[in-house]
């Protein structure tokens, strides 16, 4: 009996307790969530100075970099071809050349077998193109550049060989390409040639020196394949 009655005391003391509980979760089911924080607004004048001071601090991040304000303002000497690979370009800049010649004297032919009416649909083009390849020297080029001409040899449109243009790259793509990423930062997958020439100066004949210039290209290289003398 005693054990009875004192199931029956807890049992009603714990009674209060459940109902404590089951207050206190309805007062707090009842109280609102805090407010969220309100963001701090930015008066309307101070956003375009934010906007200068931003585009002000990455220019001269960017113009301060050593590929802008140390690379992009000097000439870099290197060597790239042995003397023996220059003498290698020069026979391909020969035989190309004499190419050019042979193909500018069948035009030439060509074009005198046909008639005037055949040579205005062409537009004369190709006699007046002849007849600037066969001059002295014989298959160069004199025309190509405008504000700066030059006696060249394009790698890519005059009759340069196939074995030709694929030595040169591999050359190209060994030994200028890591050296271009190595000072100016560029990866070599992204390297293009917009233009890549042979060129040909001559004491006797021909064209002696160019004119002070400034590419239109962001890197331009030049390499040395003779003194003079051969």
């Amino acid at each position: 009996a005693s054990s009875g009655k004192s199931e029956a005391t807890t049992t009603t003391d714990a009674a209060p307790e459940g109902k404590d509980v089951a207050r206190s979760s309805s007062s707090a089911a009842s109280t609102p969530p805090p407010a969220a924080a309100a963001p701090v607004a930015v008066p309307p004048p101070f956003m375009p100075l934010t906007n200068v001071l931003c585009l002000v601090l990455a220019f001269l991040i960017v113009a301060n970099s050593p590929n802008n304000r140390y690379a992009a303002k000097r000439v870099f000497h290197a060597p790239l071809l042995t003397r023996d690979e220059c003498d290698r370009v020069v026979s391909m800049a020969r035989g190309a050349a004499g190419r050019n010649y042979r193909k500018a004297v069948e035009d030439e032919v060509m074009a005198a077998d046909s008639d005037a009416d055949a040579d205005a649909d062409s537009g004369g083009g190709g006699e007046e193109e002849g007849r600037r390849v066969v001059d002295e020297p014989r298959g160069w080029r004199k025309d190509r550049h405008t504000a700066y001409p030059t006696t060249d040899l394009n790698l890519v449109t005059d009759h340069f060989t196939r074995e030709d243009r694929e030595w040169i790259g591999e050359k190209l793509d060994a030994r200028l390409a890591p050296l271009i990423e190595r000072v100016y930062g560029i990866t070599p997958a992204a390297i293009r040639a917009n233009d890549m020439f042979v060129v040909r100066y001559d004491a006797d004949i021909g064209q002696q020196s160019l004119r002070m210039h400034k590419d239109s290209s962001h890197v331009s290289f030049n390499v040395l394949l003779n003194d003079g003398e051969c």
